[in-house]
């Protein structure tokens, strides 16, 4: 039986709460052997950066970090040098093999938005773990209907017009334009495009899109009904992004929604007999209605100045759709999430890091739920600029001793990767288990208990924003 068919979505007056299986025994978690010596050695360089390359350039006037932390991340087998932002040589990256040995679910994170390092590095990643290790499905933290109506007609499009209706403009860059390419024309589109935001924009027209497929599915039950939902569905996606609209008729619109919902639900099976081959369209077109639901609860409460309930609604139908992508879009592939850092923590410290006390992000939920199925690294940079060129936002230095990112700058490596779940706690990496501070957006440095938020951590001395496509 289906994981999903234990999972209850109930969307309230006040919020949306998902109901994972916290009755449900976890899987232990993946025993891992000791790193491999023969790991290390590289065979072909080509693309790679040998060590002299790899030093930082610049010393900062910042607190120095403890020593013994430092010394202790410097040990071989305690960190892996990343040799390249962009090379499709992975040889640098054979020592982080056995970290996805039975993985389902990859997260990749990032401190803030905009940066061109970033985008680089987890391009690379992404087609690394797709040729490597199997991974078949990227999902962004980017509309869940979007994405989906994107990567369908993506065989018709250009690159850029599948990259820019799909995925939130903040990565519409010259940096993804190179993932979308490795898609289409490297793939063939075996590494399949997915959104899990259940805030959809209906980019070009989407919008009409989504009304018309209701419309086109309900009239093989009652045309004239279906008329009405059309009218209803370009009603609530238009004036939902109006504050004033949205305040007064928010339940107004959920019913309306919900309408549309129960009638596509209730007439499932004699709908799907009427279009035959659209059944995956169907789903999609089922689910996206679940997530204008949850939508309109998030911008809601936003308007409404309650920052903590938005952020819960929309962490909450996060999650629930990516296990939807898990279990019932793509149950026979592994995924890879990209998101800020805030979304795929896991939180364990009872909801009081990040952003808001008691705001669970989705990473709780997802860790809950595939518990040693999922590894999760963030990153993390020190210094340079991020945003868009016209706003750019440079980096305050750390201010504390031992910030995350002033430990790993005492390594002097512009780029490295450090594994957390596997080492256990000694001498040295306390770190991972004490009150710490890591980068959040821009200059702010939230306390983090490390071990209890993620499973690795890639760090990269020096961002810049990125080649924006607008």
């Amino acid at each position: 039986m289906k994981k999903l068919k234990s999972i209850a979505c109930i969307f309230l007056t006040l919020g949306v709460i998902l109901l994972l299986l916290s009755s449900c025994a976890k899987k232990s978690d993946t025993e891992y052997s000791p790193i491999s010596n023969e790991c290390w050695h590289i065979d072909n360089w080509t693309g790679l950066l040998p060590d002299s390359m790899l030093n930082i350039d610049t010393v900062l006037d910042i607190l120095a970090a403890n020593q013994n932390y430092v010394d202790w991340l410097n040990q071989k087998g305690n960190h892996i040098q990343i040799r390249s932002l962009i090379s499709e040589n992975y040889e640098d990256l054979k020592c982080m093999d056995q970290y996805f040995n039975g993985i389902r679910i990859v997260q990749l994170g990032e401190s803030n938005h905009g940066t061109k390092e970033y985008n680089l590095i987890k391009v690379r990643l992404i087609k690394y773990l797709h040729e490597v290790h199997g991974f078949n499905v990227i999902a962004f933290e980017s509309g869940f209907f979007d994405c989906a109506m994107a990567n369908i007609n993506a065989e018709q499009a250009t690159i850029e017009e599948t990259l820019i209706n799909s995925i939130f403009s903040v990565w519409q860059t010259e940096e993804l334009v190179n993932l979308f390419y490795y898609m289409k024309y490297r793939t063939n589109f075996e590494l399949k495009l997915a959104g899990f935001d259940c805030q959809d924009l209906y980019k070009n027209n989407n919008k009409y899109n989504r009304a018309q497929l209701i419309k086109k599915y309900s009239s093989y039950i009652d045309p004239d009904y279906a008329n009405q939902l059309y009218l209803d569905d370009i009603e609530v996606t238009h004036y939902t992004e109006y504050e004033d609209s949205l305040s007064i008729n928010r339940n107004t619109y959920k019913e309306k929604l919900n309408n549309a919902l129960v009638f596509l639900e209730g007439n499932y099976s004699t709908i799907l007999d009427s279009i035959q081959n659209d059944q995956n369209l169907l789903n999609i077109l089922i689910r996206s209605l679940i997530n204008s639901k949850a939508y309109i609860d998030k911008k809601y409460f936003l308007n409404e100045f309650d920052s903590l309930r938005s952020y819960s609604i929309r962490d909450s139908a996060m999650a629930s759709n990516i296990v939807y992508l898990v279990e019932e879009m793509h149950p026979n592939e592994k995924i890879i999430i990209w998101a800020h850092n805030a979304h795929i923590n896991y939180d364990l410290d009872n909801h009081n890091t990040f952003l808001w006390e008691g705001w669970r992000p989705m990473g709780n939920w997802l860790h809950e739920y595939y518990s040693g199925e999922i590894y999760t690294i963030a990153l993390y940079s020190l210094r340079g600029v991020f945003g868009w060129a016209n706003d750019p936002y440079p980096l305050v230095l750390p201010t504390y001793e031992n910030a995350i990112e002033s430990i790993c700058y005492g390594l002097n490596k512009k780029y490295l990767f450090f594994d957390i779940i596997n080492h256990p706690p000694s001498h040295g990496n306390e770190w991972f288990d004490e009150l710490t501070y890591a980068r959040q957006f821009t200059k702010y440095f939230d306390e983090i208990y490390l071990r209890k938020e993620f499973d690795g951590v890639i760090f990269l001395d020096k961002i810049s924003i990125p080649d924006y496509l607008y």
